[in-house]
């Protein structure tokens, strides 16, 4: 691996193939920050359109673009948690057993393609009338307003790792 992960951290993936499948960057961002501020390490994950989501900060490894498909599996499979777009990672850490969280815009789980287990969990906006939108996702929202991603917090996300575990309630590693 371009560089050796910690020991203890929970992967990152902000990638899909589709537009509308992806979690806004910020969001990433956002979340990178409020786990590292919790004293989690992570693991940014990916190709190369996501390197440099966060930049300078200590408990943060981007190896986005630096990885094949294989040592990208090897690094989920030592993971604390993954958090991931509807993608090719989420599904791949859920088919390891690993703790995660996948993030569902466009899709829903009823399409037969969410993750499995009993640490498995999907964030998502699901009184929204205009979803599903689509089977896969697509390149821009039909509706022009992406609130199927949009209206996903940070803090939804946080509370789905404290659900599987993966967070204790104060927000430290358990």
């Amino acid at each position: 691996l371009p560089e050796n992960p910690p020991g203890d951290y929970v992967v990152l993936a902000p990638g899909a193939v589709w537009a509308t499948k992806r979690w806004p960057t910020d969001r990433f961002s956002g979340l990178a920050d409020a786990l590292i501020d919790l004293g989690v390490n992570v693991v940014i994950i990916g190709d190369v359109s996501v390197q440099g989501l966060v930049t300078g900060r200590k408990g943060l490894f981007d190896i986005a673009g630096r990885t094949t498909l294989r040592e990208a599996a090897s690094v989920i499979a030592g993971a604390r948690a993954t958090v991931a777009n509807d993608s090719a990672p989420l599904h791949i850490s859920a088919l390891q057993g690993v703790p995660t969280v996948g993030i569902f815009g466009p899709t829903v789980k009823e399409f037969g393609f969410g993750p499995i287990g009993r640490r498995a969990r999907i964030v998502e906006v699901s009184d929204l009338a205009c979803r599903p939108c689509s089977d896969h996702g697509s390149t821009v929202c039909p509706m022009g307003h992406f609130q199927c991603m949009m209206d996903i917090s940070i803090t939804n996300v946080v509370s789905a790792l404290r659900d599987i575990e993966v967070l204790d309630v104060k927000g430290t590693e358990s």
